[in-house]
């Protein structure tokens, strides 16, 4: 059974299309993805997300890592991981501290 993840945080839009992110508290930033949660109607706001946390089959990985330059080396040093959204609350329309 996958342990749910809660975050709370700013969401972002990700790298892709459909890939939105999430700062927590800690600093640690999640990619985020959902089949059920629209995301992207809450880009900019402060959102509590709930989520699964998504690991990457080797092959996805690999194919990842021949894209990736030094920077995005660096920005994975911070990354917690991939989250799998499976539900969304919204704290405030806006990400001021």
């Amino acid at each position: 059974m996958h342990s749910k993840i809660t975050v709370t945080g700013c969401l972002q839009k990700g790298d892709s299309a459909d890939e939105f992110a999430i700062a927590g508290k800690n600093g640690k930033t999640w990619e985020l993805r959902s089949q059920t949660v629209k995301l992207d109607e809450h880009v900019g706001h402060t959102v509590t997300i709930t989520g699964v946390r998504h690991h990457e089959t080797k092959g996805e990985e690999a194919k990842e890592e021949k894209t990736e330059t030094k920077e995005s080396k660096k920005a994975e040093a911070m990354e917690a991981g991939d989250l799998r959204v499976t539900s969304l609350k919204m704290v405030s329309d806006s990400c001021k501290k």
